[in-house]
């Protein structure tokens, strides 16, 4: 029995089953690679958990991040015994009933019953374990702040192509009207870095805002004093200690790290604007302070990856230091079938006369023989264009208005015994509609991010050539997320129909930014 049967065998579930097809190579791939980095491209099928599972015990002192604690359950009910890792917020006090372990600062000189409480303990196992699952945002913030996990042998990141927004949304400054009241902090004296006194001032703005939080810091300090926590107002101001504290660590990195390349943003909310401080790109010396100091060696895995050379400048690496393979899909093509039924050429300029069109199409596409009896999504994009669906006021439509009713919309259109049609412009990800749930697809509009957005606006017109592909593949990779929705085993399918010109050009134009899997399902 070789060492990666042995590896896959000390996990119980899987110990009396066969690797799948490409599993192994997968494995051995990573194990045996001399670079830093191994990025494993794998479509949904292959089972790219357990191989991740199998390299962190083969490392022998490892870590497994996923992006979300959804996963982090499903590792739980498939690998027994491994410790998993929530965050506080997961486990109840100790000390007071009605609270959770986030309330506290959890400090062994401080609270009486730190031997009892139960995030203590997951973390003790966790911390003592070679290897442990955890998830993105906890890891980055014990590693950077505490620095228990620091240090291992092996970092193995499922769902890596969410790695770069997780890890800018870490490193940025977000200060909300009630922030910035509390603190009494002042907007910096210059909002973009045009002038050469730019980043003097915003370093010293950060040491500013930094020095009130400090203050307030130590007020609740001396409120909470040195004897054993007896009260729920002292649990409550360390709480809200710890909350300054995350905020002072990130405004120094911000100064310590804050270039040219750094946007500066207010906007409006419900009751006073909000300020924010974030990269461009975050800079390879920036990443490497984040998370690659952490860790040896890393394994990145996801069913997609943007264009490699844009990945490697998304996490601040060389592209040298990559060692990269694609896997093909273990989906048949004809299961999964992608179709130009290209309607209309939705450029800004041309909207207005294309948009019918494109909706002569979709109700064609619907009112098909083929697909009147049958569950379907709508990519649409925006929530105009969601609008402009449901004008056809066809029965089998649902959609929602915004964040606040999409988890109901979503039930309601699963729980249907009816071939129901859900439009929406935020199903590209994080959705799984299994079998007779989803049989045909489209995609309304190429999914372009919006130019609104400064962080977009940046990268594209201030990137040169990369910018201008870092554009395209984002568009690229959210089609190919998209229409990954309907069809989630070897025996389920789907059709997907791809109705705008410029999702077409892209492809043609730019086909090493898609997937070999996806092109061969196109027909």
């Amino acid at each position: 029995m070789d060492m990666y049967t042995r590896a896959k065998n000390s996990f119980l579930k899987f110990s009396k089953f066969p690797y799948r097809d490409y599993q192994e190579d997968i494995i051995e791939f990573a194990h045996k690679s001399t670079k830093r980095f191994t990025v494993i491209e794998a479509p949904t099928g292959i089972g790219k958990t357990l191989c991740g599972m199998v390299l962190g015990r083969l490392f022998g002192s490892s870590i497994y991040c996923v992006h979300s604690k959804t996963l982090q359950t499903q590792v739980s009910d498939d690998f027994t015994g491994i410790p998993i890792l929530w965050g506080r917020a997961n486990y109840p006090c100790a000390l007071f009933e009605d609270m959770t372990a986030d309330a506290c600062g959890g400090s062994a000189k401080t609270c009486e019953t730190i031997d009892e409480c139960e995030y203590h303990k997951a973390k003790e196992r966790a911390a003592t374990s070679n290897l442990a699952v955890l998830n993105y945002h906890y890891y980055l913030t014990e590693v950077n702040y505490v620095g228990r996990f620091s240090g291992r042998e092996c970092l193995v990141v499922d769902e890596a192509d969410a790695l770069e927004s997780v890890l800018a949304s870490f490193i940025g400054i977000n200060l909300s009207h009630a922030a910035i009241r509390e603190f009494g902090i002042n907007a910096p004296d210059y909002k973009t870095t045009s002038s050469v006194h730019a980043l003097d001032a915003w370093k010293s703005w950060a040491l500013e805002t930094r020095d009130s939080m400090l203050l307030r810091y130590n007020e609740l300090e001396r409120f909470v004093g040195k004897n054993e926590i007896k009260t729920t107002a002292q649990i409550e101001a360390i709480k809200k200690m710890n909350q300054i504290s995350s905020g002072m660590s990130k405004l120094k990195k911000f100064h310590d790290y804050v270039d040219v390349s750094w946007l500066y943003e207010e906007k409006d909310a419900k009751y006073g604007k909000s300020m924010h401080f974030n990269p461009t790109w975050i800079s390879p010396a920036l990443a490497n302070d984040c998370i690659w100091k952490h860790a040896k060696r890393f394994v990145l895995m996801s069913a997609t990856f943007p264009y490699l050379p844009i990945l490697a400048k998304l996490l601040g690496i060389k592209q040298d230091e990559i060692a990269y393979r694609q896997y093909p899909s273990v989906f048949p093509a004809e299961n999964r079938q992608v179709k130009y039924s290209i309607a209309g050429n939705l450029v800004y300029k041309e909207m207005k006369t294309e948009i019918p069109k494109v909706m002569t199409r979709v109700k064609e596409i619907i009112n098909d023989t083929k697909h009147k009896g049958e569950k379907g999504l709508i990519h649409t994009v925006s929530y105009k264009l969601a609008e402009e669906i449901m004008k056809i006021k066809d029965k089998r439509l649902v959609s929602h208005l915004g964040d606040t009713d999409r988890a109901a919309v979503i039930e309601h259109f699963k729980s249907s015994d009816k071939p129901l049609i859900l439009v929406s412009p935020s199903m590209d990800r994080g959705i799984s509609l299994d079998d007779d749930l989803c049989r045909f697809i489209i995609w309304l509009k190429a999914p372009f991010l919006s130019l609104a957005d400064k962080m977009v606006a940046a990268r594209l017109y201030g990137s040169g050539h990369l910018g201008n592909m870092w554009y395209k593949s984002m568009m690229l990779l959210s089609i190919v997320q998209g229409c990954g929705r309907g069809v989630r085993s070897d025996t389920d399918y789907s059709t997907t129909y791809l109705l705008d010109e410029q999702i077409r050009k892209a492809m043609i134009d730019n086909p090493n930014m898609v997937p070999k899997w996806f092109r061969e399902a196109i027909w």
